[in-house]
């Protein structure tokens, strides 16, 4: 039996025997607005009643023991449900119930899976009963109308994104010596323990999904680390690389899709692999003289940058570094700082590129444009074709 995307079903009264809901039962019934589910029902199974649009309540039986992945995601007008012998809420099971606003969960849960109830945008409150050990990645992303949470006793495990961009949270409320795995960087446990937040056992590590939406660095912080701000949601467009910073570490900046312009500090003298990488707003970088080497592929991907002077002081400039910056149609760069041979790969992808100035290359075969002009009295090399 399987009503997948039954598109003009609107009504559906299950058996009054049936013990488990199969993978995918109703999954896109847009118009199904009432469903009756039997009283003896165990297991709702994974993407049973995914993306049911205009589903708003749903009465689950105390007997359900089982929620599968996915089971009610993208249901957008759910609005309450009540959950009574669950111990584990699966991955993604409400994930984009928009509507829902009441949740009532079982004294039994034991854990809240990745994502579970991530874009449930309605949802200003929540209990989360005692025996709850474990909270996964996401678990209330963008749960964007919560303002305050209590995070149980006996919790052991909770990932630090479980609450990434609740911008209305105001409270997290720990209950007594309440000890939380994470991992942590130095700089994070440093504001933790200024709030009275003791951190041990102190895991340095490279940043992925540490950082998520800041303003600007601390001026406490002399060097930012491997994928320190990646991914990270920056509050403004334009952004200052401070004095106080000496280093930059590998994919510093990587995937800041919001920043527009960059100012690097002349106490950086290298910029490394991936620093920049996919910053795809990226339309101004201003590159001091200070700095000497330019990683590989340090810049790729940056779709919206056009132009780029690269200072005399670079000695070196990594493979792919202007790889697929698309929109990239002039750039200055010094003598001698790419192996001639390395030429074609530096700008790969970069098929608007017009003008390299800065008397950097000869003529050479091994420039991938199509077509290719000698230099002219002024010492400009003009590629077309790209």
């Amino acid at each position: 039996m399987e009503f997948f995307s039954c598109v003009n079903l609107d009504k559906l009264i299950l058996s009054p025997h049936m013990l488990t809901i199969p993978s995918g039962l109703c999954w896109g019934c847009v118009m199904l607005t009432e469903v009756i589910l039997p009283s003896c029902l165990r297991s709702i199974e994974d993407n049973a009643f995914k993306s049911c649009i205009r589903l708003k309540t749903i009465s689950l039986p105390p007997t359900i023991t089982h929620l599968g992945s996915n089971s009610f995601n993208d249901c957008e007008s759910l609005q309450k449900i009540t959950l009574s012998s669950i111990k584990k809420i699966s991955t993604r099971a409400f994930c984009g119930c928009f509507s829902l606003k009441e949740v009532e969960l079982p004294e039994c849960l034991e854990s809240i899976d990745e994502s579970a109830f991530a874009l449930c945008r309605s949802l200003d409150k929540i209990s989360i009963p005692n025996n709850v050990s474990s909270i996964g990645k996401m678990a209330f992303n963008e749960c964007s109308s919560l303002t305050a949470i209590s995070l149980p006793q006996n919790l052991q495990l909770f990932d630090v994104s479980a609450l990434m961009r609740c911008n209305k949270l105001q409270r997290i409320i720990l209950h007594g010596k309440n000890e939380i795995n994470f991992k942590v960087s130095y700089h994070v446990s440093q504001l933790l323990e200024e709030n009275g937040i003791t951190c041990n056992n102190i895991e340095l590590i490279n940043g992925d999904d540490l950082i998520f939406s800041c303003n600007e660095i601390p001026s406490s912080i002399s060097s930012i680390g491997d994928s320190y701000y990646k991914e990270c949601e920056f509050k403004t467009t334009s952004f200052i690389i401070p004095s106080t910073i000496t280093s930059l570490g590998e994919s510093a900046f990587c995937l800041c899709g919001n920043l527009k312009k960059i100012v690097i500090s002349s106490s950086i003298t290298n910029l490394p692999d991936y620093c920049f990488a996919y910053c795809t707003d990226l339309i101004e970088i201003k590159i001091p003289t200070s700095i000497t080497s330019i990683g590989t592929r340090c810049f790729h991907n940056c779709i919206s940058l056009k132009e780029i002077y690269v200072p005399d002081s670079v000695i070196h400039i990594g493979e792919s570094c202007f790889s697929n910056c698309t929109k990239l149609t002039s750039i200055k760069i010094p003598t001698t700082c790419i192996e001639k041979e390395n030429l074609s790969q530096v700008f790969l992808g970069s098929k608007k590129l017009s003008s390299i100035n800065g008397n950097s290359f000869d003529y050479t075969d091994e420039c991938l444009c199509d077509e290719f002009i000698e230099e002219d009295d002024n010492d400009e090399i003009h590629a077309q074709g790209w």
